[in-house]
């Protein structure tokens, strides 16, 4: 055990843990970084291949992801466009077609439903609160139904309900019958909009970082110090705050333990699972944690010795309602070289393909390729990689956390809520672009100036115990200032019919209203239209 006390320790080594153990440690405060695994990165990793340390977890970065693109400046990396310029392809019902522009060969009142599914969606998310979703308008409402249950009851053209449905698990890679509606529209909400997460140009997946997302991670640890300030191999399973002390215990399962003033667990909230705590954490937050599941996605990245879709014309970008790869990617570079293409198993989709071999899903992979193509030159690739995140220990899946109906409502308050002498940080607890690496530098701004702030009073609270005054209850009940933990109150709508949401006959009247209008105006104005620009 060493005698050090340190400041903070923080607990999680990916991107959110190791900016925030680098924002104190810029605040001349004493911090330890301690990761479970063999490496840092978190949820950002890569495999090197190619002369080239290829992205198998997070990568993308777009407009308003202000922290992200300030970070990859501060480590001396750029980013460059992702590809779209070509032909892209779609497969829906084992049909493939080709399309140019931002408009697919689907039919007039499939898009037009799909409009209006986009706008309302848009409409609702700027409803909800971005800090305390559970005190929106409707959130007892939204929160006692899932995307699915709303899909259904407000869609009438099956095309359209199934490329939501795609659309839904290329963003949380997740199925829509498993979220709460209310959970999504808030993830929306911190993005700034349906579209942002959607969109390529001007959306989430606009750019990619040269050197990719991992090396961020790499740069944060060597500059902090790695063997020294960041400890690998060091998994916690024992953390143990005292009223009667001024520190916290640590213990780690490789026997090492260390002494902090002040914890950050920057972990995915299913994997906080596994720590033992003393005293326990409080009941709401244990619900959380249990019901806070990872989505599902293998991420695969498949290579060629040249970039022969785009001799043909084509984007590299497939959109597909397969039992398998949803959405692929050009994965070349700017200028045609790294010749690849990226993509992803996600949802029950993942879950199946996940039991079976590499070979067969790339053996899928190719499949969709060469149909997508029709070019036997996808067939030959030199080489297939890909990444299961469910089979890490240390994440159980990608790329964020998801809620189910009536978690937000009853215990979303316990997410960022400090508890003791512990903060919490990862990007499931950001209230700006949650779920990706954004969110993650976004959380670890607040969780370090949370820990600034804490440090101040924790001399004087030691101070305290000698007071005959001060509390005799738990450390549950220290500063208590800074939080407060209990159930919400809630009641949750469940009559869905009558709840204010709209059903699919007053949908499809509203439609046939504005058919004429939206159909001459198509006719009209057709570059001017963003319809489905969101899978494109």
């Amino acid at each position: 055990m060493e005698d050090i006390v340190y400041d903070c320790i923080v607990i999680g080594g990916g991107v959110a843990g190791l900016r925030c153990a680098t924002l104190l440690h810029q605040q001349k405060k004493s911090v330890l970084v301690l990761e479970a695994r063999d490496r840092i990165g978190g949820r950002t990793y890569g495999i090197e291949y190619n002369d080239y340390m290829w992205d198998v977890g997070g990568q993308w970065v777009g407009p308003t992801q202000d922290r992200l693109y300030s970070l990859i400046k501060e480590c001396g990396q750029h980013t460059f466009p992702q590809q779209q310029q070509g032909k892209k392809v779609i497969e829906i019902d084992g049909k493939t077609s080709v399309y140019s522009g931002l408009i697919p060969p689907v039919s007039l009142i499939g898009l037009l439903e799909l409009q209006l599914i986009l706008y309302r969606l848009e409409r609702m998310t700027l409803q909800v609160d971005p800090l305390e979703p559970w005190k929106s308008k409707n959130a007892d409402k939204w929160d006692s139904i899932t995307v699915q249950d709303w899909i259904d009851e407000n869609t009438y053209c099956s095309v359209t309900k199934k490329l939501i449905h795609v659309a839904f698990i290329a963003v949380f890679s997740c199925d829509p019958k498993e979220m709460s509606l209310l959970f999504v529209l808030n993830y929306f909400r911190g993005a700034g909009g349906v579209m942002k997460t959607l969109d390529v140009p001007n959306g989430a997946q606009q750019d990619r970082i040269f050197g990719g997302s991992y090396k961020l991670s790499q740069t944060m640890a060597n500059n902090l110090g790695l063997d020294t300030i960041v400890k690998l191999n060091h998994e916690v399973v024992d953390i143990q705050q005292s009223r009667n002390s001024i520190f916290s215990n640590i213990r780690c399962s490789n026997g090492r333990s260390y002494h902090s003033k002040l914890i950050v667990i920057a972990a995915p909230p299913i994997v906080v699972q596994s720590i033992q705590f003393t005293p326990p954490l409080p009941t709401p937050r244990v619900h959380l944690q249990q019901r806070m599941p990872m989505g599902q996605v293998i991420k695969f990245i498949v290579f060629y010795d040249k970039c022969f879709w785009r001799d043909l014309g084509f984007a590299g970008e497939i959109l597909t309602d397969r039992e398998s790869a949803s959405v692929l990617y050009d994965g070349s570079f700017e200028d045609g070289s790294k010749p690849s293409i990226v993509g992803f198993f996600e949802g029950s989709a993942a879950r199946i393909w996940a039991d079976r071999s590499k070979e067969e899903r790339r053996k899928e992979v190719l499949d969709i390729l060469f149909k997508s193509f029709n070019d036997k030159r996808a067939l030959a690739p030199c080489n297939y990689i890909d990444m299961d995140w469910m089979s890490e220990k240390y994440s159980l899946g990608g790329y964020g956390g998801y809620l189910g109906p009536g978690v937000l409502t009853s215990v979303g308050n316990a997410l960022r809520e400090p508890y003791g002498r512990i903060h919490f940080a990862g990007t499931e607890t950001a209230t700006e672009w949650p779920g990706y690496i954004e969110g993650a530098l976004q959380s670890a701004e607040r969780a370090s100036g949370e820990v600034l702030k804490h440090l101040k009073t924790v001399e004087s609270e030691f101070g305290q115990l000698n007071n005959p005054s001060y509390s005799s209850k738990s450390c549950q009940n220290e500063s208590s200032q800074h939080f407060s933990y209990k159930y919400l109150d809630t009641t949750i709508t469940r009559n869905h019919s009558k709840s204010g949401i709209l059903n699919s006959t007053t949908a499809m009247l509203l439609l046939s209203t504005t058919t004429l209008f939206l159909t001459v105006y198509l006719l009209v104005n057709r570059q001017s239209i963003s319809i489905l620009k969101w899978f494109l």
